[in-house]
């Protein structure tokens, strides 16, 4: 991995949703936003939070508004207007970016450790970062513990934190990246993906796998 990837998210709250159980989460794919995706996910009170991601690279080469493919996604599937049809937005649409763990950077040195999205350690794939940044957090925390009792702050004994971390979930984002990349170039590939997991035994060695 040689380059840093980076993702921007739009993101706004809707009430009365048709058909947002409250445990379910939703994930929708279209052709002419691949590799980009819309996530529906239910809140308390007959809310869900409803965002589109897509990697700033694409937006940029595709120069994608981020705003009008968020309301275009919905508004270009049909199976998206039923679901929107009597759904009312009560919050503005928010953007911003995601540093994605397409390379993990330098994350801690003399005095210093970095931690979840200051760290680079979102998923590529899903745009998932708070279960990184909760095990970043708690290996820093050990960290800092180990300085203080030895009274040792230096850039080398740090590094055990980055070590202790990358060990932990380096092959994940490194495996997780290069699907995404070869999925972006080949987005038929999702679709033999999705085929595959209707094999209980298929689904549970691509689960093991990613």
């Amino acid at each position: 991995m040689t380059k840093f990837y980076s993702g921007q998210v739009g993101n706004a709250c809707y009430s009365n949703v048709f058909h947002t159980g409250e445990t379910t989460a939703e994930i929708y794919f279209d052709k002419r936003f691949f590799p980009s995706y819309l996530w529906v996910f239910p809140l308390p009170g007959n809310l869900a939070n409803v965002g589109f991601s897509m990697l700033s690279g694409e937006i940029a080469k595709r120069k994608f508004n981020l705003r009008k493919a968020f309301y275009g996604f919905i508004e270009q599937s049909p199976e998206l207007k039923r679901k929107f049809k009597d759904a009312v937005q009560v919050s503005p649409p928010e953007g911003f970016g995601l540093p994605l763990g397409s390379k993990v950077p330098v994350i801690s040195g003399e005095r210093f450790m970095l931690a979840g999205d200051a760290a680079s350690l979102i998923d590529t794939i899903t745009g998932e970062g708070i279960g990184n940044a909760m095990l970043s957090g708690k290996h820093a925390a050990a960290q800092t513990l180990r300085c203080f009792r030895q009274n040792s702050f230096s850039r080398n004994f740090i590094k055990t934190y980055d070590d202790t971390l990358l060990a932990e979930i380096g092959s994940e984002l490194k495996t997780h990246y290069q699907a995404q990349r070869v999925l972006t170039r080949m987005p038929l590939l999702l679709d033999a993906i999705f085929f595959a997991c209707k094999n209980k035994m298929l689904k549970n060695q691509l689960q093991k796998r990613l």
